[in-house]
């Protein structure tokens, strides 16, 4: 675990504080526990009071929420005849109420009805793994109802804006935008297509599963940009017709 040290008397007998002390986060901009245990030794008076401790620390923390280091400059709440001799982190725990308290006890502070940051953020995580899949193919399956529908209305507006008005090869025009849509229903169809693996334990099918995710995330992207293309050429032709 990080500590810092500082020089050792071996003729002062040494005694240990458990103390539990709010942090500011800058890495997450949320507030948590630090638990840490110094080690303190008796200080002697001098005339006027007591000799000047070594109160505050600077020690080095790690954010349970994202996981990055950072450094703290932390004020140890400790009486003015003992002197710090080293204080060793015992760990950091997130706290979602801003009243953090501050104190030696051994229990974490908890609150009965809001969960902690980092237990939110670890079933938030659990949640969009588990339903990336299902959300990628709900898209798609409706992408798939809409290019195919989009095909029936655009020849439905393209007559009505006066389709007989157009001969020749720019009547051959016309049907581009029909055949970007079919072409990006095309691209949901295999999207949508069903797999056939053989995995026979976790990390095969880990990796067949992300190189699912990703072929059909690419396909997507593809009929994404053949439906949008298909709706700016439709505009145009709608437009040259109705001028």
């Amino acid at each position: 675990m990080p500590s810092i040290s500082s020089p050792n008397d071996p003729g002062q007998p040494e005694h240990r504080l458990d103390l539990r002390l709010p942090v500011d986060c800058p890495r997450c901009h949320g507030k948590h526990i630090a638990s840490v245990a110094a080690l303190v030794v008796p200080q002697p008076l001098f005339f006027g009071g007591p000799a000047d401790a070594p109160s505050r620390w600077t020690l080095g923390l790690s954010c349970p929420i994202v996981g990055r280091a950072f450094d703290a400059d932390i004020a140890l709440p400790v009486d003015e005849g003992v002197q710090v001799r080293r204080v060793d982190v015992i760990s950091v725990d997130p706290v979602p109420d801003p009243a953090l308290p501050v104190g030696d006890g051994n229990q974490p502070p908890t609150t009965a009805t809001d969960p902690s940051a980092a237990a939110w953020l670890t079933a938030e995580f659990d949640e969009w793994r588990k339903s990336s899949g299902l959300t990628l193919r709900g898209f798609a399956a409706s992408m798939l109802s809409t290019s195919t529908g989009a095909v029936a209305v655009y020849f439905a507006i393209l007559k009505y804006a006066g389709l007989e008005r157009i001969s020749g090869g720019w009547r051959v025009l016309t049907i581009g935008p029909a055949v970007l849509f079919l072409a990006s229903a095309a691209t949901w169809v295999l999207a949508l297509r069903p797999g056939l693996a053989w995995a026979y334990d976790v990390a095969e099918f880990a990796d067949y599963r992300r190189r699912r995710l990703v072929a059909a995330r690419r396909l997507t992207d593809v009929g994404l940009g053949l439906f949008l293309a298909a709706v700016a050429f439709a505009i145009a032709i709608l437009a040259a017709v109705m001028l």
